[in-house]
Order: structure tokens, then sequence, then C-alpha cells
């Protein structure tokens, strides 16, 4: 705990968790608990390491912000391949996939309007140069009948972007994304497009 006053590298051996840390703030405040921190018998806040005493104040200052650059959203150009697993199991058959990069690719969910027409979205992690390998962007693929494809998606800033939801008629795909900004994803025609935070794809509905 980092404070200008109160103990100085103080320890406590009882167990503790992000609960004890939220019931302390609640004892602090003078406020009801809340959920999980409601367990006393399990929960127990950490005053010791918040409680005051006649240690001298040390002088702080504000530290000036950081400005971390982040890559511009978008697509740059990833390394294609596919999944080579094909086993199968009480029915179930593995297809092969189309992956984007060489790093994550995670997918959320899953719909078809027709045994030619489905789509799969999720996120992955960038692989290509100069990308933030650290960031999820959003991702897609449509199954034709015959093989997987991956379809590039747009994002809503440069970290954070996944699609967690998915529905499909006509053609057309639409796509529920959380991202930074907290918007969704909406693509037209062949391409998607980002709108108010839903993408869709193909023909409106």
């Amino acid at each position: 705990m980092i404070t200008s006053h109160g103990p100085r590298r103080a320890t406590d051996s009882q167990p503790a968790n992000h609960y004890s840390l939220l019931s302390t703030l609640q004892h602090i405040f003078g406020v009801g608990c809340l959920e999980f921190t409601c367990d006393t018998a399990h929960v127990r806040p950490i005053n010791a390491l918040f409680a005051g005493t006649s240690s001298k104040a040390i002088a702080t200052k504000v530290l000036a912000e950081q400005n971390w650059p982040t890559p511009t959203p978008g697509n740059p150009a990833e390394p294609m391949s596919m999944t080579t697993s094909t086993k199968s199991s009480g029915g179930w058959t593995t297809q092969r996939t189309q992956r984007l990069g060489s790093n994550d690719n995670s997918l959320g969910a899953v719909v078809g309007s027709s045994p030619t027409d489905v789509w799969a979205v999720g996120n992955f992690l960038p692989s290509a140069k100069h990308s933030n390998q650290d960031a999820t962007l959003s991702f897609a693929e449509h199954y034709n009948g015959t093989k997987w494809s991956v379809v590039r998606t747009p994002n809503a800033g440069p970290n954070f972007n996944s699609f967690y939801g998915l529905t499909a008629a006509g053609g057309g795909a639409w796509a529920g994304k959380w991202a930074v900004a907290h918007l969704p994803a909406v693509p037209g025609g062949a391409d998607w497009s980002n709108l108010y935070g839903l993408a869709s794809s193909g023909a409106s509905v």
C-alpha cells in the first residue's frame, strides 16, 4: 500500500483478496456491504494497512502523464494459415478454418442463415510487424458450404475489440462488439463497417 501517511512497510498475515480491499473501502466510507463482501466469515477488511499513525506525512508530487503511442486501429497485412486438427468425436467433425496472423485466434459466437452461409466471430492478437501484439482486434470468418475464409472487420479502438454476439439472415450478418469506446459495429455489402458498436455485412434487414 502506497500512501503519504500511515504505517510504513506494514504487513498483514491475514489472507486477503480483492473482496477484502472492497470491504476495507466500505468500512472506511461507512457504506453497506456488496455481494461477496457480505460474507464476513471469509472476507475480512485489511484496515491495518490503512490505519492512521503518527508518521510524518511524506511530500509527494504529481507526475506528468506519460504519452504512450498506440498503433492506429486498422487491418495490417497478417499471415494466413489453416488449422490442422481434424479429430472427430460423438458425431462432431472438426472443420479446418483459416487463421489470421500467427498468434491467438478466438471465436465467441457462430451462426448460419443456410448451409452455405455461416459466420463465426471473436478476436485475434495481431502479429504483423509494428503492431501491438498484446491488443485484441476483431475477427470474423465465413463458411460458404465448402471452406472457411477470414473476412476482415473494423475496430473501434486500439485494443479490446471483440465480437461476442452474432446473428445472420438473408445473406447479411450483424455482430455485437465490445470496444474501448463501448461501440458496436455494422458491415454493409461485402465489407464490414463500424456503426454505433454493431457490425453488419451483406443484405440489410
